[in-house]
């Protein structure tokens, strides 16, 4: 936040916190924040977030922006509560699709959009009587003629065809526009290159920019647009090129979908392009408003480029940092199951049996249950009950137990004593820290190197020790 406020000023640091929290349900630190003395309304970064509310239908976030921004000085009252009309129509209107397409009555009155209120005028001036006058009928049917051949019909027909899903037959008028000479607004050309991106059109919707940069001077994809064109990319193999487009929307100061990062990412993946990870998550880290992306996205996805590259070590080393050394979310967050998945579905042997023994590894020398329990998931849903069920035989350690259970931990490690059994370094460094944390006296020296230290330690000496008990079986 330091950093931000000098680079970017105290204010924009300031809105930057209001929408993280405002984005994370916390209302009452967003108000905190809203009203602090002195800071004044920028139209710019409240449409933003209205605009998100309306796109994701979130009512309550929307009022609640309204409600707090009430004494926020220079804010223009009449258009937030306008942006509440728009989320209320929209929302009647998807409603009344709905219960239209399932052969219900729609119980309201459904509130008109402009294109719709413009075809009523049309149909109207269609049906009404001429005067008897030559004269005036010539002048009514030559501006009929002129009315229907301007830019705003053109417009109008462009916006109905996509709001319709009539992408291509849009695409073709717009085609037959551009031939005649006729200069549209940037609404049309809009949301015509998003009806086709949505479609997977990519080639057209890149001839429809390219008419639209020699149209309308400045004309730049907006943010909805460049996260489809990044998904589409994605789907056609393209992640370099899915990575520019990233690029250059945030150098534009645009904010991605949190869909399009993660087929981004995922693609990435699936190519073994590590680096580009690394620098899509070197940029949501540097992105003022947060997508709320899991860490895990980087980290399961970077496994799978390891794999992809036959550097498995990377790989398990990689995931383990995670369980072992806190370097990324803990708890139900730190989940592998999509890289189970993944090397399942490509029937990739050697790295299961990698990510099964670190699985174990993780149980038997962490108490860390996770990784197993995504495995264990991940086989029944594979349909191999089979390995599932070798897998609970083979190693009785793999099976669920209670974490930081010092008590059950004390009575193991006296077991161990008097059974003469030598507890390793990672054992005791364990038991210690339980010892701490629960308040108490360690009873022996603790080992004073860090967990991965001696995690190596343990990984080196298994290793050393494997050939010799080949030779004994």
């Amino acid at each position: 936040m330091d950093f931000v406020s000098q680079e970017r000023g105290e204010m924009t640091m300031l809105y930057d916190l209001f929408f993280a929290f405002m984005q994370t349900s916390r209302h009452r630190e967003a108000r905190k924040i809203i009203e602090t003395p002195g800071l004044r309304a920028r139209p710019g970064r409240l449409q933003w977030y209205a605009e998100k509310c309306i796109n994701g239908n979130q009512m309550e976030s929307l009022e609640s922006m309204v409600e707090m921004t009430a004494k926020l000085f220079e804010c223009d009252r009449d258009e937030m509560y306008h942006y509440m009309l728009r989320l209320c129509k929209r929302t009647l209107r998807m409603l009344a699709d709905i219960l239209k397409s399932n052969g219900q009555e729609v119980p309201f009155e459904v509130p008109e959009v402009w294109y719709e209120q413009a075809a009523d005028t049309e149909a109207q001036a269609e049906t009404k009587p001429v005067g008897s006058k030559g004269k005036a009928t010539k002048s009514a049917s030559t501006q009929a003629a002129t009315a229907e051949n301007s830019p705003a019909d053109y417009q109008f027909r462009l916006l109905t065809l996509c709001k319709k899903g009539k992408a291509k037959e849009a695409y073709g008028m717009l085609k037959d526009v551009d031939r005649k000479g006729v200069t549209l607004g940037p609404a049309p050309y809009d949301s015509l290159i998003r009806a086709l991106l949505a479609e997977g059109s990519m080639e057209d919707a890149m001839v429809v920019k390219e008419i639209a940069l020699g149209r309308v001077p400045g004309f730049k994809l907006n943010d909805i647009a460049n996260s489809l064109l990044i998904i589409t990319q994605v789907k056609r193999g393209l992640a370099k090129d899915g990575l520019s487009t990233l690029k250059s929307m945030l150098q534009g100061d645009q904010v991605p979908s949190k869909l399009s990062v993660t087929r981004l990412v995922q693609s990435l993946g699936s190519h073994g392009d590590v680096q580009g990870i690394q620098e899509v998550e070197v940029l949501m880290k540097g992105l003022g408003t947060p997508l709320n992306l899991s860490s895990m996205v980087f980290v399961n996805n970077t496994a799978l480029a390891h794999i992809k590259n036959g550097d498995l070590h990377s790989a398990v080393e990689g995931l383990e940092a995670v369980y072992t050394q806190g370097d990324g979310p803990q708890g139900p967050a730190a989940s592998m199951a999509f890289v189970f998945r993944k090397v399942l579905e490509e029937n990739n042997g050697a790295a299961l049996d990698k990510l099964s023994a670190m699985a174990e590894r993780l149980a038997n020398h962490f108490s860390s249950y996770r990784a197993a329990s995504d495995l264990f998931l991940q086989l029944l849903e594979a349909n191999m009950v089979e390995d599932a069920k070798f897998m609970l035989a083979a190693g009785p350690e793999t099976r669920p137990g209670v974490d930081n259970d010092l008590p059950s931990a004390k009575t193991l490690y006296q077991q161990m004593q008097t059974e003469g059994v030598e507890a390793d370094e990672l054992c005791l460094k364990r038991l210690a820290v339980l010892y701490r944390n629960a308040g108490e006296t360690v009873p022996f020296t603790e080992p004073p190197e860090t967990f991965k230290f001696y995690a190596e330690k343990l990984k080196e000496k298994s290793k050393g020790s494997q050939p010799s008990a080949a030779v004994e079986e």
